[in-house]
């Protein structure tokens, strides 16, 4: 599922695509992500409405 997802608050949203399996959700961005961390949320719009959510 293409999306637009941020890992900060003040971060601009990045083109990315999300992939379901029986382990959760893998995030694939575009672009390589700076300083990712185990812990932060990530969030996932489609049309500027969030769609979703999850930990990293």
């Amino acid at each position: 599922m293409k999306v637009m997802c941020k890992i900060r608050y003040n971060q601009n949203m990045e083109k990315a695509i999300l992939f379901f399996n029986n382990l959760g959700i893998l995030v694939k961005f575009d672009k390589n992500q700076f300083a990712v961390t185990p812990g932060q949320f990530i969030v996932w719009y489609i049309n500027n409405e969030l769609i979703g959510s999850g930990i990293i």
